[in-house]
């Protein structure tokens, strides 16, 4: 059966079925998307590409497929036949600055863009690949520049869909000190909003959430060009009435690329700013038994703390320019008030008008 004749390609009626290709499924964010996958409802059949055997996916509709990555597009052909959606969630992660540039380039965007074009051969019409905040093929730094040349190798292969998700910080993985997510809270609000810290399990839902979407579009005959998709951590803003209780999203922009050119309503994306519905249990998995024993033993050591150490990282504060340079200040009116804030005060203090 040819990927053009596929069943579910015909249906006109209610959600298309849809089978994905995992590269990185071991990983940090590779195994949150085999999970969410293997939620899925809609997600018939999962193929997870690996180096070696693992025998650590037991649900049924995963298969786990070995191949010798030098030959990784020639082996995984005939088990990438029929797929919908492809993910590429590998990298190097640790030890990028020591590894040299040659090493680096083949794991971080041949053996992916062989993965790519083996699920494009394949039938894929959706991919999500996974790179960095930053990313640029022009970028002086190595790590930067690797990953600006992972996206233009998976954009040649024009995709229906291509989202290109980059994280800063990735968050709940091994490779990330739990120590620095809390540090990453406090001095993050002076960093650009792209390079923030995200969840594993954010970055896979949004990974998984926008390649349903755009594949339903494209199934339903919805989407009439091909569109490459950036996506980057935007912190939630006061204008979107609907935010969930968290207050950071993972915010999109899309560019034009060649080929590629995206229109507006070509393809109906989860939205500008996507966010995680709260009604969809793909999106809000509840804490496994694993997850609720982590959260008793954190509460457990915070409270086994003197109160003389609650009390000194408990209070931090933060030193606000201009707006601490005098003892106080008096307005006579509001209005004056205000004109005095945008006047003098640094935008980001959030005090002006139009914040």
């Amino acid at each position: 059966m040819t990927a053009a004749s596929r069943p579910h390609e015909a249906r006109d009626i209610g959600a298309a079925p849809y089978r994905a290709i995992v590269l990185g499924a071991t990983g940090n964010v590779g195994g949150e998307i085999v999970r969410l996958l293997s939620d899925s409802p809609l997600c018939t059949q999962v193929v997870v590409v690996t180096r070696r055997r693992t025998n650590a996916f037991t649900n049924a509709k995963i298969t786990e497929v070995v191949v010798n990555m030098e030959q990784l597009e020639q082996e995984l052909a005939q088990h990438a036949h029929g797929v919908d959606i492809a993910f590429a969630a590998f990298g190097v992660g640790t030890g990028s600055a020591k590894m040299a540039e040659a090493e680096l380039h083949k794991i971080e965007v041949l053996y992916p863009a062989a993965f790519c074009r083996a699920a494009k051969v394949g039938g894929a019409r959706v991919c999500a690949l996974m790179t960095a905040a930053g990313a640029d093929p022009k970028s002086g730094m190595k790590y930067l520049k690797t990953m600006g040349e992972k996206e233009r190798a998976v954009e040649a292969l024009t995709f229906d869909f291509l989202g290109l998700y980059r994280p800063g910080m990735i968050l709940g993985n091994s490779n990330t000190p739990q120590a620095l997510g809390y540090v990453m809270q406090l001095v993050q609000w002076a960093l650009p909003t792209k390079y923030h810290a995200v969840h594993k399990t954010d970055l896979a839902r949004a990974m998984v959430a926008q390649s349903e979407q755009a594949f339903q579009a494209i199934a339903t005959g919805n989407s009439a060009t091909a569109a490459v998709k950036v996506l980057e951590f935007r912190r939630w803003s006061r204008s979107l009435s609907t935010a969930n209780a968290t207050g950071d999203q993972t915010a999109a922009r899309v560019r034009q690329s060649g080929a590629h050119a995206q229109q507006r309503g070509a393809i109906p994306y989860i939205a500008d700013v996507m966010q995680s519905a709260p009604s969809n249990p793909l999106i809000t998995p509840e804490p496994t038994p694993a997850d609720h024993a982590r959260w008793v033993a954190e509460f457990e050591a915070a409270a086994k703390r003197p109160l003389r150490t609650r009390f000194r990282y408990a209070f931090i504060r933060t030193y606000k320019p201009v707006l601490d340079d005098a003892t106080y200040r008096s307005f006579d009116t509001t209005a004056a008030y205000r004109a005095w804030c945008e006047a003098n005060l640094p935008p980001w203090l959030g005090y002006g008008r139009s914040i």
